[in-house]
C-alpha cells in the first residue's frame, strides 16, 4: 500500500505539471486552422449505470461512406482525454493520415488495471466503441488502443480482454501489469509498440543506471525517503520490468525472441537522449520496442512533457505519435 501510494501522489504532481504547459502556440493555431474543416465532439454513455465521457476528433477527410480507422488513446494517473489531445497531437496526425481519435476520461481520472472492483472501464470502453460506431462510421477492422504510463497499462488489458475488437497497441511509459498477464487467455496475436525510458521513474527496470532516480525524483517532490524503484518493490506493487512486458508479449504472439536492432538517429544531439529500436518478428506478431537511453516518464517528441526534474527528460529524436500511427495503420484485425 505504501507503494501505491507514493506512485499516486507522484503521479497526481506529473499531471498539474502537465496540465500547466501542455499547448504550444504553434500547435493551438494549427488546431485553430484545421477546426473550420475537421471538427471534435464530446459525447456521454451510461455504461453499467454511469455515464462516462470522451471526446472524439474526426479529419476533415472524414466522409460517412468511407469507414474510418479509430484510435483511442487512454491518459495516464490522475489525468484526463482533453491532456492527450495537445500533449500527443494526435489530433493533427489524424487530419494528415485520415483517422478518427477518441480520448476517453477514466473516472477520478485513473483506468482500473486490476480484475476486482468498480468501475467496469473495460465494459465502458465496449460501450464507448458501440456508441461511435453508430455516431461516424468506424472501421471495425481497425480499431487500435495507446496508452501513456496508467493508460498504457489498461490498453494491454484491453488487449487481452477485447482482442476480437483491437487490431493493435501501442504503450508509453509503463511496462505490464502481472495481473493482466495472468490474466490473458486471448488466443490471438496482437501487434505491439512500446516507447520506455532508461530513466523513466515510474517504470521497474533492471538496468542499472535506473537505480537512483526513483530516489531524485522523491527529494525533488518532497518525498524523502521514496526510495528506487527495485525489481522486488515493483513485483509488490504488480508491475513488470520493461523487459518482462516486451518478453510476454513476444511469447504471446509466437514471436522470436531474438530481434533485429538499430540506433535511431540522434536528431536532437542537445535532449540528452538516444534510441534504440528492437524488432521482434513481423505481421500481425509484431513486437517493437523504443528504448530511449536517458529518457524519462514522458511522451517522445511531445512539445512539452513537464519539468524534467519531475519527470525526466523527453526525447526529441522519434516522435511516438508519428510512429504509433505508422504502426497501426499497417495492421488490421
Amino acid at each position: 500500500m505504501q507503494y501505491v501510494a507514493k506512485m499516486q501522489k507522484i503521479c497526481r504532481l506529473l499531471a498539474c505539471a502537465v496540465v500547466a504547459f501542455t499547448i504550444s502556440p504553434q500547435e493551438s493555431s494549427a488546431q485553430t486552422a484545421t477546426a473550420k474543416k475537421a471538427y471534435d465532439f464530446k459525447q456521454v454513455v451510461t455504461s453499467d449505470g454511469t455515464p462516462r465521457s470522451y471526446f472524439v476528433h474526426v479529419p476533415a477527410s472524414y466522409v460517412r461512406t468511407k469507414p474510418m480507422p479509430l484510435v483511442m488513446v487512454f491518459h495516464g494517473l490522475h489525468m484526463n482525454g482533453r491532456i492527450m489531445s495537445p500533449l500527443t497531437r494526435f489530433d493533427i496526425v489524424a487530419d494528415r493520415k485520415n483517422f478518427i481519435v477518441v480520448y476517453p476520461d477514466g473516472l477520478g481520472g485513473k483506468w482500473q488495471t486490476g480484475y476486482s472492483g468498480s468501475p467496469d472501464d473495460v465494459r465502458f470502453i465496449s460501450d464507448m466503441i458501440g456508441q461511435i460506431s453508430r455516431t461516424v462510421a468506424v472501421d471495425p477492422r481497425r480499431i487500435y488502443a495507446v496508452g501513456m504510463s496508467n493508460g498504457g497499462y489498461f490498453s494491454e488489458r484491453l488487449a487481452c480482454e477485447m482482442p476480437d475488437k483491437l487490431a493493435a497497441i501501442a504503450v508509453v511509459a509503463a511496462s505490464m501489469m502481472d495481473a493482466t498477464a495472468a490474466h490473458c487467455g486471448a488466443n490471438r496475436k496482437m501487434p505491439a509498440m512500446f516507447f520506455i525510458g532508461s530513466q523513466d521513474p515510474l517504470v521497474p527496470s533492471e538496468d542499472s543506471e535506473h537505480n537512483d532516480t526513483l530516489g531524485k525524483l522523491g527529494d525533488a517532490v518532497g518525498l524523502g525517503g521514496l526510495g528506487n524503484l527495485s525489481v522486488p518493490m515493483a513485483k509488490m506493487g504488480g508491475l513488470m520490468t520493461e523487459r518482462e512486458a516486451v518478453d510476454f508479449w513476444c511469447r504471446h504472439n509466437g514471436t522470436s525472441p531474438s530481434p533485429y536492432t538499430a540506433s535511431e538517429p540522434d536528431k536532437d544531439p542537445h535532449d540528452g537522449t538516444r534510441v534504440k529500436r528492437e524488432t521482434f518478428g513481423s505481421y500481425n506478431g509484431e513486437v517493437v520496442l523504443y528504448s530511449i537511453q536517458g529518457g524519462g516518464h514522458t511522451w517522445p517528441g511531445a512539445f512539452y512533457s513537464g519539468p524534467a526534474d519531475l519527470l525526466g527528460k523527453t526525447c526529441n529524436d522519434v516522435d511516438a505519435t508519428e510512429l504509433i500511427t505508422d504502426f497501426f495503420l499497417r495492421h488490421s484485425n
